[in-house]
């Protein structure tokens, strides 16, 4: 049996224990987390500082240094990923120059270079099947993404016949095509003469937009974007 003194003893262990345990100050004073808390000393205009110094302005978001560069419209793959044309090089009624050969018949052989524009003339406006038209214009687009070479092409008459192609064509696939070939040579010209503007190149771009088919209408719309643009800068 335990003793009364002991018995005492402990409870007076107990009272001093619940003492040091309560939080100085008696009722009302800071919990243990408030004690931590620090006041905030920072006024209310500092405040407005700050937040106006760590938030970025709306305009910095919404522009960027990149968006002043001006880029193409015709071949941006930001815009649209077309798949590279392909063509049979078997199927052609004519030997197939590379860009690097018509280049050099540019500048050595002009003999050379009207005979071979010639034989895709004839092939184009000839009475040939559908697919070996669109196989033509197919490796035709090969030779205009250079500067030199779409200022020569697209002041030849094959780009007149290509816009009156463009006019009466009916099949989706030799529209898109044709439609393909004019935008990369206006993408790609940096002189267009005045005899493209005769051939009433932006009434044909524009009732393109109404066709049907929607690659269609897409090539037709890139193209007119390009031409829009060439005009635009030759004014200013």
């Amino acid at each position: 049996r335990p003793n009364s003194n002991h018995r005492v003893g402990l409870n007076k262990d107990l009272e001093e224990g619940v003492m040091r345990a309560q939080p100085r100050g008696g009722h009302g004073s800071p919990t243990r987390h408030e004690d931590v808390h620090q006041p905030n000393n920072i006024s209310a205009n500092e405040e407005d500082d700050i937040a106006t110094t760590e938030q970025p302005a709306v305009e910095d978001l919404i522009w960027h240094p990149s968006d002043s560069a001006v880029k193409p419209i015709v071949g941006n793959r930001r815009i649209e990923r077309v798949a590279e044309p392909r063509w049979e090089a078997r199927s052609l009624s004519f030997p197939a120059m590379s860009l690097q050969e018509m280049l050099a018949a540019c500048q050595n052989n002009q003999t050379e270079l009207e005979t071979f524009l010639t034989h895709i003339y004839r092939a184009v406006a000839g009475a040939a099947p559908l697919k070996d038209k669109v196989n033509v214009l197919a490796y035709f687009e090969t030779l205009c993404t250079d500067t030199t070479a779409a200022n020569v092409l697209i002041n030849s008459s094959l780009t007149i016949l290509f816009v009156r192609m463009l006019s009466n064509a009916r099949a989706p696939t030799l529209r898109v095509r044709l439609a393909s070939v004019i935008g990369l040579l206006v993408r790609h010209a940096t002189f267009i003469a005045d005899e493209l503007a005769q051939t009433g190149v932006l009434d044909v771009l524009a009732d393109t937009l109404r066709d049907k088919n929607e690659r269609v209408r897409r090539r037709a719309m890139a193209t007119l974007g390009e031409l829009l643009f060439y005009i635009a800068t030759q004014q200013q």
